[in-house]
């Protein structure tokens, strides 16, 4: 006797197996505060410890990959953030729109640093204290010449 599946049926199936990288996620068993806290940070906020348990997962590439196929606008997702997934969402469109090959995702690659915001206006300049420092002390020593 031969089993037919339905269409509903397929469409589970497959649903089944694209969601099947999440049972290998690094965040998986998370309290679900945390991960509203870690992975969904509010506007300023530090988004470093989601991009620390990103860059050692084991399927980065595939939750990034998910969070771009289903236009996820919000959060950390494969280590990237929603203005990085944006930028590539925009070059994926202008890619295809060129008829050259999609761009390769690339989930976070390496080891995320700390940015510190000391340039003018609060824009991030440097990735340590020391730089931070070095260029708060040639803006003193201009505004006293000046």
């Amino acid at each position: 006797m031969a089993t037919e599946l339905t269409v509903a049926a397929v469409s589970r199936l497959d649903l089944i197996r694209l969601d099947a990288w999440r049972f290998d996620a690094a965040c998986r068993g998370m309290d679900a505060d945390e991960i509203d806290r870690v992975f969904f940070p509010r506007r300023g906020d530090d988004s470093l410890e989601a991009k620390r348990i990103c860059f050692v997962c084991p399927v980065k590439g595939e939750c990034l990959d998910f969070a771009l196929r289903q236009f996820i606008k919000v959060g950390i997702w494969g280590g990237r953030s929603e203005r990085e997934r944006r930028r590539m969402r925009k070059d994926r469109r202008q890619a295809v729109r060129a008829g050259r090959p999609l761009p390769a995702v690339d989930p976070i690659s390496e080891p995320p640093t700390v940015f510190r915001r000391c340039g003018p206006r609060g824009r991030t300049v440097a990735k340590d204290p020391v730089s931070c420092a070095i260029r708060e002390q040639r803006r003193q020593r201009l505004s006293e010449v000046a």
